[in-house]
Formats: structure tokens, sequence, C-alpha cells
């Protein structure tokens, strides 16, 4: 039962589903005249966990 994707195709979709928060939001944000600080913590957190987790997700793919 359950979807049996290639390896390959599966890698991809998890790299596609982690990528870190939208890189322009800070410059839309403050074009809309919001909190641009906030966008850009946002954006730093995001990508700082992307970096840190996405070697952890796909370690785990390969045991599994």
């Amino acid at each position: 039962m359950g979807v049996h994707l290639v390896s390959l195709f599966s890698h991809t979709l998890v790299i596609q589903a982690a990528t870190p928060a939208f890189a322009v939001l800070p410059i839309l944000a403050d074009q809309y005249h919001c909190d641009v600080k906030f966008a850009t913590d946002i954006v730093v957190s995001t990508s700082t966990l992307f970096v840190i987790v996405v070697p952890i997700i796909m370690w785990l793919l390969t045991i599994y």
C-alpha cells in the first residue's frame, strides 16, 4: 500500500518542500508598508533551519 516513488524523485520533493521562505519577502513587506524586520527574521530563520534540517531528513530517508 502507499505510494512508491523513485528515490531521486522522493529526494527532490523533500528538498522542494523544505525550501526557505520567499527571499524577496522583506522587499515586498517594505513596498506594502509592513513589518520589514519580521519579514527579514522569517527569511533568516527558515534559511537557517533549511541548512540544519534537510541533511537530517535526507539521512533519515537513506536509512529507511
